[in-house]
């Protein structure tokens, strides 16, 4: 039984751990967007996420950047 409590404890311990990892980069990285810098795409950063799910938010920021520069052309277009 004491045996069964202490792995059980080990196990728990390896967890937090690890979780623990997750915060302080979670952290780092809220920090640094703060101060202003660049951010590298969360999925480089946390690597939690498929391929698949990779390529959908690759092109969700795509597409972001392409409606963003077409309303810029739309303004200026606008304007003469």
């Amino acid at each position: 039984m004491l045996q069964l409590i202490r792995c059980r404890r080990e196990a728990e311990r390896q967890r937090y751990q690890a979780l623990s990892v997750i915060a302080w980069e979670q952290a780092v990285f809220t920090a640094r967007l703060l101060a202003g810098e660049r951010a590298e795409p969360v999925y480089e950063r946390f690597p939690f996420w498929e391929e698949s799910e990779q390529a959908s938010l690759r092109l969700a920021g795509y597409r972001s950047m392409m409606e963003r520069l077409a309303g810029d052309k739309r303004e200026v277009r606008e304007h003469e």
